[in-house]
């Protein structure tokens, strides 16, 4: 199996092979390409065959090219890898939202979707050792489909009963354009994670030597609201202890930190004792499935701006003290919630 290679800004490329119907076929030279799409190409170490080339822009409008794994043996995932061995072909912010349910509103410099291309060649290797890499520009993409969504990342545990929610692609299924492009978008779920995403295609351009190859290729991708922290320890707080299958609920953007911190030290300089923080944000955001069926509980809390805080008492009294702690500490708004803790936004959207 061939390995994705990362090389320097290159994220990752998507990598098919299969073999091509005409080995060491004589021709014109090797057309000249871009050095960064050349040298990902290279990488995929496919001399004669289909190569599918995955690109797209990152957040700062950098040009991104990935190579994935391919899959030999038909249409199916007997020479899947082992999760965890695949670079990620892109990173995308778990916003997107349920029919009819809470989502939250868009935040800025974020998005729940990404729009990518894949190019298609075919490779030849001519009598001298040369590689002739020709665009291909009548590829049908039989299928482009998240496979599924690794129950175990993103924060999730692997106890989950049900199938973590993930992701879909708009198309997944067409021809590609006469420039060779296939252009598609990804959205995402409300769930963080790791997700394996499978991709069929056939070339269907006449007179071409790779005519008629059918290619699979499996790479991967996150769902993954990126930069949140852990919220440190203090003496002025507790962390309550996490009863969901999750490895920590207690992940914020940084600029909350001096935040807690400070409605922390209030409270116990005010009152003599040490509040106790029950839920913020899972290690990469997303839904926090404290339910175990995927609905939306904590649904505000998937971005990392709001904290759940309780004293020693669920009485009027004390949540008035809450309250008045995490304002003094800076959040825009605390209230009580189901009538046994207190609520506080860092963001008011």
């Amino acid at each position: 199996m061939v390995r994705p290679v990362v090389n320097g800004t290159l994220t990752l490329l998507v990598l098919t092979s299969a073999a091509c119907t005409a080995d060491r076929v004589a021709g014109p030279a090797p057309r000249t390409l871009p050095p960064d799409i050349r040298r990902t190409l290279e990488a995929s170490g496919v001399n004669d065959g289909m190569v599918a080339l995955m690109e797209g822009r990152d957040s700062a409008g950098a040009t991104f090219l990935v190579a994935g794994v391919p899959v030999h043996g038909g249409d199916t995932l007997t020479a899947f890898s082992e999760a965890g061995t695949q670079p990620r072909v892109f990173t995308v912010h778990p916003n997107g939202g349920y029919p009819g349910a809470f989502s939250r509103r868009q935040i800025p410099g974020l998005t729940p979707q990404h729009d990518t291309y894949l190019t298609f060649y075919c490779n030849i290797t001519h009598p001298d050792g040369t590689v002739q890499r020709l665009v291909q520009k009548s590829v049908f993409v039989d299928s482009l489909v998240q496979r599924d969504s690794e129950q175990d990342s993103g924060g999730h545990g692997a106890r989950h009963p049900d199938p973590k929610p993930y992701g879909s692609w708009e198309p997944r299924t067409g021809l590609s354009h006469q420039d060779g492009r296939f252009p598609t978008r990804y959205t995402s779920s409300i769930a963080s994670g790791e997700e394996r995403i499978l991709l069929f295609f056939t070339n269907t351009e006449a007179g071409s030597p790779c005519e008629g190859n059918k290619a699979t290729t499996v790479f991967r991708s996150a769902v993954e609201l990126q930069g949140l922290v852990p919220q440190p320890p203090d003496n002025s707080y507790t962390f309550d202890r996490i009863d969901s299958d999750h490895t920590s609920i207690y992940y914020v953007r940084p600029w909350l930190r001096p935040v807690v911190l400070a409605m922390g030290r209030y409270y116990h300089e005010s009152f003599g004792r040490r509040l106790r923080l029950s839920a913020a944000s899972l290690p990469w955001g997303g839904i926090n499935d404290v339910n175990f069926d995927w609905t939306h509980p904590h649904r505000t809390h998937r971005v990392g701006t709001d904290m759940d805080i309780n004293g020693p008492a669920d009485n009027q009294a004390e949540f008035r003290r809450l309250i008045q702690s995490g304002k003094v500490g800076g959040f825009k708004k605390c209230d009580v919630h189901n009538g046994n803790h207190v609520h506080c936004y860092g963001v008011q959207y």
